[in-house]
């Protein structure tokens, strides 16, 4: 049974009123646990990690930013930069350093976003709300739409890592 909009908790207001404004189709899926971690939300509802996004903050320059990943790779900072014309980003607060672990942002948020292209080939693309309790999925493209953002190649696979490479995050 689709959830009404008087049923959804207070605090998916802000988003469900960005994506009304961009007027994208997406779907709220309610979680029977609390899941904070991509991970945690591919278990839930049985995905791939690969189509589940993992969102973190970022400053560019000192701009808050939005970044959105597949839950499988591990944003580079290095390549963001140059998408985004700053000399330095970085992680905020806690994700510094943990991005696996912390919970990060919704995937819409009004914030400037950048969209790894990974995630543009799929058919739906699933992710934080902002409540741990509901899951959004919706298309790369009305994620795009509703996110204002832009898309780049951000990531690098979180199982390979170079012998003496220095870690980006």
């Amino acid at each position: 049974m689709p959830l009404r909009a008087s049923s959804l908790p207070e605090s998916l207001t802000k988003l469900r009123a960005l994506l009304d404004e961009a007027a994208v189709k997406r779907t709220l899926i309610p979680l029977p646990e609390p899941a904070e971690q991509p991970e945690q939300m591919a278990v839930a509802l049985a995905l791939p990690l690969r189509v589940v996004a993992r969102s973190v903050l970022a400053r560019a320059d000192g701009d808050l930013l939005v970044l959105i990943a597949p839950g499988d790779r591990k944003i580079d900072l290095r390549r963001v930069a140059p998408l985004v014309g700053a000399q330095r980003v970085t992680l905020v607060g806690a994700e510094r350093g943990r991005q696996h672990e912390a919970a990060g942002p919704a995937l819409v948020t009004g914030l400037p976003t950048l969209i790894d292209s990974a995630l543009l080939v799929l058919e739906y693309v699933y992710g934080p709300s902002g409540d741990p309790h509901y899951v959004l999925r919706l298309t790369p493209k009305a994620l795009r739409k509703a996110a204002h953002a832009i898309c780049g190649e951000i990531t690098r696979s979180a199982t390979l890592q170079a012998a003496g490479e220095r870690k980006a995050d």
